[in-house]
């Protein structure tokens, strides 16, 4: 494998849905770390004090610098002053690549047609190829070498183009590949725009051949009560798998549990549950006021949703949320996810998996702990 550099700041399954989740990467922009901060790194590692360059980079890295991620990347891929870890490697290429860094793209599309430090998986080698092949403007040669070697991949890996459906509050972003199977990717607040337009996402998945059922990756810090009952049943009566990979709570769980399936898909995902919540606007304040009186309408709601799309344990769970106050979340995972039917599956649970950065920062508010 031809060796990698550190860059200066100059320079710029057993189920298929797992093979083209990184559909749903939006690439952002990145603030780029000082010419001095980043001349000192290099200092280091022009010397060979790997360890202190090593050091100096990690904080940049670890503030979302994609520059000093790649660096970070390189230094674990090739054991520069650290241990090398193919692992870690992977992991921060990515962390790069989702901020539209063109050559940690490239690599993200080499890692994973070779399975190097990640699964090998074609249709992810063909996801990132295409991502970076986009970014001549950035990084000319990096964008015609994933190119080449996305030309190069087996036709049935592509991954078709986004389909993006906005509401207010946010959007629906379906991808599909080329065996016809389809995620729906809900990034954004559940609001009542949500449901009203999921219709249309369901139509264009029908149009473009999608096979059933739809996978909808939930990418949202939750919403309102009413509008994720109703998008629940929506996803129910379309009998979707549902997904998550970070801290889903509030309307997104509601909206989780009525998946046909439903994943909780590396070591973030978690499923958080609290009471409904009232709020009432006064002249100069708002006041929140938590609710699990059972014959409050919202509650009864709640209670006769959950007997539909999980009744077996329906009881447990509305019990674990009318005992938890809304100003806290009670979050359930792995093993008890499974036992309280929450999920059915759990997927790479020892894996940190990434996803777009704004699912990140949404998820730092209702972060499991």
């Amino acid at each position: 494998m031809p060796m990698t550099h550190p860059r200066s700041s100059a320079r710029s399954v057993k189920s298929r849905w797992r093979a083209w989740l990184a559909a749903a990467v939006v690439s952002t922009a990145v603030a780029q770390p000082s010419p001095g901060a980043f001349q000192q790194c290099l200092k280091a590692f022009d010397r060979g004090d790997h360890a202190e360059a090593l050091r100096l980079w990690m904080p940049l890295a670890e503030e979302g610098r994609a520059e000093a991620q790649f660096n970070i990347a390189v230094m674990y891929e090739q054991g520069l002053g650290v241990a090398k870890n193919d692992i870690e490697a992977a992991r921060w290429y990515r962390a790069a690549a989702e901020r539209g860094d063109v050559a940690s793209q490239l690599r993200m599309g080499r890692l994973y047609e070779a399975g190097v430090g990640v699964a090998k998986d074609v249709a992810r080698a063909a996801f990132w190829y295409g991502e970076a092949a986009k970014g001549g403007a950035k990084d000319a040669d990096a964008a015609r070498e994933a190119a080449a070697r996305l030309a190069a991949l087996p036709k049935d890996a592509r991954i078709g183009p986004e389909d993006i459906t906005e509401f207010e509050g946010g959007r629906f972003v379906l991808r599909q590949a080329a065996d016809k199977e389809c995620v729906v990717a809900l990034q954004g607040t559940v609001t009542p725009a949500a449901d009203d337009k999921f219709g249309d996402v369901v139509k264009k998945a029908d149009a473009q051949g999608c096979a059933k059922p739809l996978t909808l990756l939930l990418e949202s810090p939750g919403g309102l009560h009413d509008a994720g009952l109703r998008l629940g049943r929506s996803v129910h009566d379309q009998g979707m798998r549902t997904v998550a990979r970070y801290g889903c709570a509030s309307s997104c769980a509601t909206i989780f549990l009525a998946g046909s399936e439903r994943v909780l898909w590396g070591a973030r995902a978690a499923i958080g549950f609290h009471q409904l919540a009232v709020t009432r606007e006064h002249e100069d304040f708002a006041d929140r006021r938590c609710v699990s009186a059972r014959d409050d309408p919202g509650v009864a709601a709640l209670r006769r949703y959950l007997f539909q799309v999980v009744p077996q344990k329906a009881d447990d769970i509305f019990g674990l949320v009318v005992s938890t106050p809304c100003k806290s979340i009670s979050w359930v995972r792995g093993q008890r996810a499974l036992d309280l039917q929450v999920a059915t599956r759990i997927e790479a649970e020892g894996a940190d998996v990434f996803g777009p950065r704004e699912a990140r920062i949404e998820k730092a508010a209702t972060a499991p702990r």
